[in-house]
């Protein structure tokens, strides 16, 4: 199955837009004090809300036709360091796909189309890992694609 990567860029540029806010604050100088506790859990719920307020927006237009067979159903958030998109291959049943080739064929273009979307930058940026969940044309569980900070950082 070949997935049109410039259509993922551009639901993505179009679904991210809602993901601009606060950025990480930059690393601090060995000589300046820690960073408590309160700091990260303040801004781990802003990254959360962010996280929150993107899932919102991309809800609001789902379902979205990414090409024939695939269908961007909803997105979700998992924890403060993920979000999932959640999508429908809509000519294809679990029986008739081979799961191994899907992934291998998915995931390098979901991997640069995470890189190379700039609507995308605040999450790179706050090193969240998005998982992209499929299901079959019946609702069937095919497979899920975590994109780390790992991946998107080499």
């Amino acid at each position: 199955m070949h997935y049109r990567i410039s259509l993922l860029l551009l639901i993505h540029a179009t679904l991210f837009l809602a993901c601009s806010g606060e950025k990480k604050p930059a690393q601090k100088p060995v000589n300046e004090p820690a960073v408590t506790y309160d700091q990260v859990a303040a801004e781990s719920a802003a990254v959360l809300n962010q996280l929150r307020d993107a899932a919102r927006e991309i809800n609001r237009a789902c379902p979205v036709q990414i090409d024939p067979a695939t269908r961007l159903d909803s997105a979700q958030v998992l924890s403060e360091a993920a979000l999932q998109f959640n999508y429908t291959l809509t000519t294809s049943s679990r029986e008739t796909i081979d799961k191994t080739q899907l992934e291998a064929n998915t995931k390098p273009g979901l991997i640069e189309s995470v890189k190379a979307n700039r609507a995308m930058t605040d999450l790179r940026d706050h090193s969240i890992t998005m998982v992209y969940y499929y299901r079959d044309k019946n609702g069937e569980f095919l497979l899920k694609i975590p994109i780390t900070p790992a991946d998107y950082a080499q």
